[in-house]
């Protein structure tokens, strides 16, 4: 899978663009699309992002147009298995692990009211039913169109529990808001669990 990165596109959104390879399964769509455009993202961050996004799909070489750390490859391989993946680029010098102590919180926003840290709730309504992302009182809203990305889609409810697709676009997003933890309502594997740290980010539910 060729994965690309652009922070805005011609219509004002940042986009991770995939080109399935020979060994790939061939997405519903071959583009998240967010409704912002982040000012500070590190590529290891991109990577995961994109992980999350297409995981489903990836088999074989993973090509981005960056190097990643070795954690982060490491992570990426770990919580795809059983499919074997590889991934072309690794570099070996240390990198800075952006962090910060802010949270996301994709549901239950009010149980974390009382905490000294800041705390967002993020929403995502479907990039077609809205245009544009605004922040007010805490509450980040950012059009996207993670909902539609997974194999199976068509017969999802809307309603049902945040997926991973919507997790990559909290992902992009963190460094700007200064989040190192991000709180999804709902159970989660100890491979997402490192998926996320390796990149600096803490997972909750």
């Amino acid at each position: 899978m060729i994965i690309n990165w652009n922070s805005k596109n011609e219509y004002g959104f940042s986009e991770i663009t995939v080109i399935p390879g020979v060994y790939d399964a061939y997405p519903p769509i071959e583009s998240l699309l967010m409704s912002a455009s982040p000012r500070s993202i590190s590529e290891d961050k991109i990577a995961i992002a994109a992980t999350l996004a297409f995981g489903e799909f990836l088999s074989g070489p993973i090509a981005f147009p960056f190097a990643v750390s070795p954690m982060v490859a490491e992570a990426m391989m770990d919580y795809l298995r059983p499919l074997s993946v590889y991934i072309e680029k690794i570099d070996f010098n240390p990198k800075a692990i952006h962090s910060g102590p802010n949270t996301f919180c994709a549901s239950n926003y009010e149980q974390y009211s009382t905490q000294e840290c800041r705390v967002m709730e993020f929403k995502q309504p479907l990039i077609e039913n809205s245009f544009g992302s605004n922040f007010l009182d805490n509450i980040l809203t950012v059009p996207t169109n993670a909902r539609h990305l997974s194999s199976n889609s068509d017969e999802e409810d809307l309603t049902e529990s945040f997926t991973d697709q919507e997790l990559a676009a909290l992902v992009l997003l963190s460094e700007d808001y200064g989040v190192g933890t991000i709180s999804l309502g709902r159970e989660v594997s100890s491979e997402l669990v490192s998926l996320l740290k390796s990149c600096g980010i803490s997972l909750s539910r």
